[in-house]
Parts: C-alpha cells; structure tokens; sequence
C-alpha cells in the first residue's frame, strides 16, 4: 500500500513539474508544442457515485488525522467511512475497501 502511495505521489510530483515548463524567451511559460492527433481519444473516466466520493474522501481524511496522530478523530472518519460503504449500490474500488479494513483493525472500538 505504501508503495503505491509513493508511486502516486512521484506521479503527481512530476505531473506538476512537467506543467511549471521552461521560461520562455519573454520570460513567461514556454508554449507547449502542438501534439498530433494519433487516434480515438481515451474514455472518459466513470464518474463517481457521491457515496463514492464521500468515501473516497472520508478514508482521505481517516489517513491524514492518523498519520498526525490523531487516532480518535482518525477512528471517527472511519466509523463514517464503514456507513457510506454500507450506502453503496455498486462495490467501492478493491483498494478503498483494502484501506478501510486496515483503518477499522486501527481503532480499537469498531
């Protein structure tokens, strides 16, 4: 889990290195160069239930209370995270529920 945390991280890290650019020669953003057409454009991600999203954010939240170290709020946020995934009509990615299971054993009153 960790390491596909730091894999996102250094994405997203490059993703806003690449978007910074080079100075331009009037000391602005270089223009990017126009990219070809080279076929169908991808689809478009599936748009998220709001119980989803609220999920998403809520085990969001859950993660960054523990890792300051505030474990009560932190057991809060996932005793909230347990409700909406029970409101969910369609199953929560593997990974959300992998991260709720690891929370839930975290707090000792769940």
């Amino acid at each position: 889990m960790e390491r596909l945390r730091s894999a996102l991280l250094m994405a997203l890290l490059s993703a806003g290195l690449v978007a910074c650019g080079r100075p331009g020669p009037n000391g602005g953003p270089a223009a990017a160069p126009p990219q070809p057409a080279t076929g169908p454009l991808p689809a478009p991600e599936q748009p998220r239930s709001e119980p989803q999203r609220q999920l998403q954010q809520t085990l969001s939240t859950a993660d960054d209370l523990f890792n300051r170290g505030e474990n009560d709020l932190a057991c809060e946020q996932v005793q909230r995270a347990q409700l909406l995934r029970r409101r969910l009509a369609a199953p929560p990615p593997a990974v959300s529920d992998d991260l709720l299971e690891r929370f839930s054993r975290a707090c000792p009153t769940l």
